[in-house]
This record gives C-alpha cells, structure tokens and sequence, in this order.
C-alpha cells in the first residue's frame, strides 16, 4: 500500500498503476493473515501455555499444536508475496 503510493507521489507509475499495486498489496496482506492465523506451524509453551510459532520458549522446548509442519512464517510470506505477485500480474494483464 505504501509503495503505491510512493510510487504514485513520485510520479513513477500511473494511477491505474498504483491502484493494482494497492490491490495486490492489501489482498496479500489478507492472505497472509489468513495463512498464519488458519495453516502455519504454531506450538504450545508448556511452561507458560502461550501458542508460539517457536520451537523453544521461556527455556523449553514446545509442544506441536496445529498447522502444516513445512508452513512455518517464512514459507507463508513467500506464499503470501507470491500471491500478491499473481493478483498483480492478473489484475494487469486480465483487466487493464
């Protein structure tokens, strides 16, 4: 969002332009919400009972709690910028 409007401001893109980078930022935002919050790795710190997305937490090691075990927060912001990248590259070849 903040680079379309940069991007805006300094006259690099038209205005068109920074309303598909705003779309593709905002809905990769939301996608990445959504993955973290429903399918990534999270933990259980049995010391403290916090559901954590580390292995280790107040000095113990965490208890598996939900989500896929290869999604840990780096793999949902790869996927979550590799979605915003499709919606950029559909909303401008599809639509504009």
């Amino acid at each position: 969002m903040v680079p379309a409007a940069l991007y805006l401001s300094f006259d690099l893109v038209s205005l068109s332009i920074a309303v598909v980078i705003f779309a593709a930022g905002f809905t990769g935002g939301v996608f990445d919400s959504v993955l973290g919050s429903r399918l990534q790795l999270k933990f259980i710190c049995p010391v403290c009972g916090l559901v954590v997305e580390r292995h280790i937490h107040c000095g113990a090691n965490t208890v598996y709690a939900r989500g896929f075990k290869w999604l840990d927060n780096n793999a949902v912001n790869l996927v979550s910028n590799l979605f915003s990248l499709f919606v950029f590259v559909f909303i401008y070849e599809i639509i504009l």
